[in-house]
């Protein structure tokens, strides 16, 4: 409901501990200019938000860019000070397993992201998690749902069912040569938001399901084109980069 002049910058080190452990360390500065009052939490109508955050991650995927078997698990934790003040959590659990045929995975992966501090007054609205779209629930419209279902708090659940239409290998487009393989796959979402402990309740809580096609890659990982069904019945189309577990972490407001 307003436009935004925004600067972000993300910095980040890692570095592996043994063969599966990670550790990373970074850092996150957020400038927004807003064309509107009542925006921001700073009255000049401009937020510069900064902090530090820490990761540690396991990981023993057989594949990063296409993995069908192994665990991803990585828990943050960070601060953002300036015009805002409020600690951060994330937890991402991943799963992928070998399923029915050789080309088959089911991959499994939950999202719970929590904050500290008020929405509104600690936290901008404008950072609070909306519920719907591509890379939240899938069938959900983010401009409809999200509207009425966010909070500064969010719990993500998915499973997808992927086969593997044509493996990886060479692909000649004009003069280039690059490694595409395509993938289909089925899924279904379930998630939901909120602010306070009240709020976390079943109403509060959304599930879609749908199928799509994955072009995978060189750099983005994977093109997704997903079509997603609603509880409700209703039906979104979505065009998109990064799979969605990825995608659900850097999702923009």
């Amino acid at each position: 409901g307003f436009q935004e002049d925004t600067f972000e910058f993300h910095p980040a080190l890692g570095l592996w501990l043994g063969r599966h452990g990670r550790f990373k360390a970074g850092f996150d500065f957020l400038d927004l200019r807003a064309n509107e009052p009542g925006i921001t939490l700073n009255p000049r109508d401009r937020d510069r938000i900064y902090g530090p955050r820490l990761a540690l991650g396991w990981d023993t995927r057989n594949n990063r860019r296409n993995p069908s078997q192994g665990w991803h698990h990585e828990l943050e934790v960070g601060y953002q000070g300036g015009d805002a003040d409020f600690l951060r959590a994330e937890l991402d659990l991943r799963r992928y397993q070998p399923f029915l045929t050789a080309r088959s995975t089911l991959a499994l992966g939950a999202l719970a992201s929590v904050r500290s501090g008020e929405l509104g007054e600690d936290v901008p609205a404008y950072l609070a998690y909306r519920i719907g779209g591509a890379n939240s629930i899938r069938g959900f419209a983010v401009e409809d749902l999200g509207a009425e279902l966010f909070g500064k708090n969010q719990l993500l659940g998915t499973v997808e069912y992927r086969y593997l239409l044509r493996p990886i290998q060479p692909v000649r487009v004009f003069s280039w040569s690059l490694r595409l393989g395509l993938q289909a796959a089925v899924f279904a979402d379930f998630g939901g938001a909120w602010s306070h402990g009240r709020e976390f309740a079943w109403d509060r809580f959304k599930s879609g399901f749908g199928a799509g096609l994955r072009v995978l890659v060189p750099g983005s990982e994977m093109l997704r084109l997903d079509v997603g069904i609603s509880e409700d019945g209703d039906a979104a189309v979505y065009v998109r980069g990064l799979s969605k577990f990825d995608a659900q972490r850097k999702r923009l407001r």
